[in-house]
């Protein structure tokens, strides 16, 4: 086998450990070495060497969660069930993989949709029933503030938060065998 055989072979080895990866506008992603986070990569084409480096990617465009209907007591002590939508995009991917396990990250972010669903229900607890559609920009903007102060560690921006149903219900509770107990 001559030198430039071994060279090239040398080469051609070494080039297979590398491997490339794109990114891609609409995506943030960083790089790992030896399970510890680099910097933030930009959009191109990024290689990383095979079994000491790993590139993770989120996709970074404006979300939305649908935190499904919710019961809450308003201040005025109505029963109300209410329906609220989150639109959020991740800022800071490096924070989001460093703050979540990848599990949350890759089924929609359930800690988030928790975590909104608590801010939701302290707010709209402090208002009156009739205030929530006289004032709906103001508390949907409230709402918003309190829960980016709850996930800013997270590397997630909240853009906007809208209530799409408000209304007084009657709630029943059942327990074992016993009649209802209508909470009023």
């Amino acid at each position: 086998m001559s030198l430039g055989n071994i060279f090239t072979t040398i080469i051609e080895n070494f080039a297979s450990l590398l491997a490339w990866r794109i990114v891609y506008e609409y995506e943030q992603a960083i790089r790992w070495t030896f399970g510890k986070p680099g910097r933030l990569l930009s959009c191109g084409w990024h290689f990383y060497i095979w079994g000491v480096q790993t590139i993770d990617k989120v996709d970074a465009t404006i979300n939305i969660i649908d935190l499904g209907p919710q019961t809450i007591r308003s201040a005025d002590g109505l029963s109300c069930t209410t329906r609220v939508g989150v639109e959020f995009y991740i800022r800071d991917a490096k924070n989001l993989f460093l703050s979540l396990q990848d599990d949350e990250i890759e089924r929609g972010l359930p800690t988030v949709a928790t975590i909104a669903r608590g801010a939701v229900a302290t707010v709209l607890g402090c208002e009156e029933f009739a205030d929530l559609w006289r004032e709906k920009l103001r508390i949907e903007s409230t709402i918003r503030d309190e829960l980016q102060a709850l996930v800013q560690d997270f590397g997630l921006e909240i853009q906007r938060t809208h209530i799409a149903e408000y209304a007084v219900t009657k709630n029943y509770r059942v327990y074992g065998d016993s009649e209802p107990i209508i909470l009023e």
